[in-house]
């Protein structure tokens, strides 16, 4: 766990991936059943990407979502079948053209969904999604896999990343305001400042873990690689040259740093004498964000989670494997 990070009892996971894993495992650990559904793979213009997911609960509610509209609606009767029929599908959704009683969506491309029934009586299944939410909300990297239960004796592997850590430095004005914020966007979020008084666990939602100390040593200490994103917005042009001196020592593929273009140069005069090459600098984005005229504190840090969201869409939450060993006929929807 982090320094000061709230306890486990407390704090949550509230995302879209957490929310469906989390369902999928409170229906098994009531003993019922349920259909678990991933899009395997997508082809062309489609409302989700591989890896998103939908649980339908036996009564035909949800949590989770494949792209909504039609296509959505139409794996709910999918998933009634596959639940009345015990055994699982892969179907192939064409959103490509309206025809007759096709699904009439028009993005123009292609989603392989996996249809699985989840059954507590199975043995092994309530320990899997024990383990992947107990991992997901650790923050670690997890794998699940899903039988379909069908002639074909086909299966789906889900590799699960953990949720992208977002260390930000500076629990300011907008430190707070862009820790608030990501932390609604699926981001472990840590905020640092030697400050006590602002560096305080009662200030922040109890997803956010908070450390009051030195941000350079916090940084030096605490485990970073390459998924983690570091946001240094501290008060000042010298808490600042500290923060992004001990965060370019780190394998952090997002580091990020507030203020002017002439604030930043001034920095990075002082980093060149500190060694730092061109190359090591020019990975610094700065002025941190997305422009889009921000000028309040929230606006400031919209602007950051956006770049901050971008960064993090250049990979996969979940990657998705389909283990099929025979060969068999896949439904069409079109």
């Amino acid at each position: 766990m982090k320094p000061n990070a709230p306890d486990p009892a407390e704090s949550f996971r509230d995302d879209a991936l957490s929310r469906v894993l989390r369902t999928a495992r409170d229906v098994l650990r009531s003993g019922g059943t349920c259909t678990f559904g991933v899009i395997t793979e997508a082809r062309g213009s489609t409302p989700q990407v591989a890896g998103a997911m939908i649980l339908v609960r036996d009564d035909g509610t949800f949590v989770g979502t494949v792209g909504g509209g039609i296509v959505e609606a139409t794996l709910l009767r999918d998933a009634e079948t596959v639940r009345a029929a015990k055994t699982g599908c892969s179907i192939t959704y064409d959103l490509t053209h309206v025809r007759g009683e096709s699904i009439g969506a028009v993005c123009g491309g292609f989603m392989d969904i996996a249809l699985i029934p989840l059954d507590a009586r199975d043995d092994g299944l309530l320990s899997q999604f024990e383990r992947i939410c107990d991992d997901r909300h650790a923050g670690r990297a997890s794998t699940l896999e899903l039988p379909l239960r069908d002639a074909a004796g086909m299966s789906v592997e889900l590799s699960i990343g953990g949720p992208p850590a977002l260390i930000i430095i500076g629990a300011g004005h907008c430190g707070h305001a862009l820790a608030e914020l990501c932390a609604t966007l699926d981001f472990d979020v840590t905020i640092v400042d030697d400050r006590a008084e602002l560096a305080a666990p009662e200030r922040f939602p109890p997803n956010i873990a908070v450390h009051a100390g030195d941000p350079a040593a916090f940084l030096s200490e605490v485990a970073i690689d390459a998924s983690t994103a570091i946001a240094v917005v501290t008060r000042g042009h010298q808490q600042d040259y500290e923060a992004l001196r001990a965060a370019l020592a780190t394998p952090a593929s997002y580091i990020g740093l507030i203020g002017s273009r002439r604030k930043s140069g001034m920095i990075f005069r002082d980093l060149r004498a500190d060694g730092f090459s061109e190359d090591t600098l020019a990975t610094v984005r700065t002025p941190i964000g997305i422009d889009i005229g921000a000028e309040t504190v929230r606006e400031i840090a919209v602007s950051i989670a956006a770049e901050l969201i971008r960064h993090r869409r250049r990979s996969r939450d979940v990657l998705v494997t389909v283990h099929q060993p025979a060969t068999a006929p896949q439904p069409s929807r079109s």
